[in-house]
């Protein structure tokens, strides 16, 4: 996918949408959608009240561990220098191989640097830290919240990582908020503000009746015996 003024404007407007929307939208699209592209495990969510993300993948792959070994200078520059490439709205998605993670790879530092290196936010399995102490408009979501780093060891970057039950790779577009995140398979990306309203015009008659003080069971099933792609 080109990122150009076109795509940055479907990005623009699909961050106006929650992602259970989104995933509405592409099920409409892609049936398939229904039990893939998407985590299914619940994720700890920083700023529930922030809006969602969407941007172009970067992932990396760590180690958690209370052994004395840890990243060293040359791995953290190439870390750097790989998230650092491109000017694009970025999410950074990292898989802790660790079953019950022991450390944390994000806190107040590392998010101060990726927000500056044009990451919306952050995605990962692992901790995080330091919740009181990050930047303004950067979204986390993780597995748990720890208080120490422990011993971090990067395993590997830029390759295919899993998340929560979903697979993500370099460069997918993936669109997430406090419920959840998925990916947004290229093909749909112009289609998908059109099915979006497709969506949100078709619940408006079952949320206005539920809304209003008229409502009854028989008005209920006009409305969808009339539209048949409801929930």
């Amino acid at each position: 996918m080109t990122l150009n003024k076109e795509t940055l404007k479907i990005f623009k407007l699909l961050g106006k949408y929650d992602t259970p929307t989104v995933c509405n939208a592409l099920e409409l699209l892609d049936p398939n959608y229904r039990n893939q592209g998407y985590t299914k495990k619940e994720f700890f969510c920083l700023n529930k009240s922030l809006p969602p993300i969407i941007g172009f993948v970067r992932t990396a792959k760590i180690f958690s561990n209370i052994r004395k070994k840890a990243m060293n200078l040359n791995q953290k520059l190439k870390y750097y220098r790989y998230m650092a490439d491109e000017k694009l709205p970025k999410i950074c998605i990292i898989e802790d191989t660790n079953i019950n993670p022991v450390g944390c790879f994000w806190g107040e530092v590392q998010a101060n640097i990726h927000k500056n290196l044009g990451f919306k936010g952050i995605i990962t399995n692992g901790a995080i830290r330091d919740i009181n102490d990050i930047p303004n408009n950067f979204q986390m979501l993780s597995r748990s919240v720890l208080p120490s780093h422990s011993y971090l060891q990067l395993l590997n970057i830029g390759k295919t990582v899993k998340v929560n039950g979903q697979k993500f790779k370099h460069n997918d577009i993936v669109h997430a908020d406090h419920h959840g995140v998925v990916r947004i398979d290229p093909q749909y990306l112009k289609q998908l503000p059109l099915a979006i309203k497709h969506i949100v015009k078709n619940e408006k008659p079952i949320l206005d009746l539920c809304k209003s003080k008229k409502f009854t069971l028989k008005k209920l099933e006009k409305i969808l015996t009339i539209k048949q792609d409801h929930h």
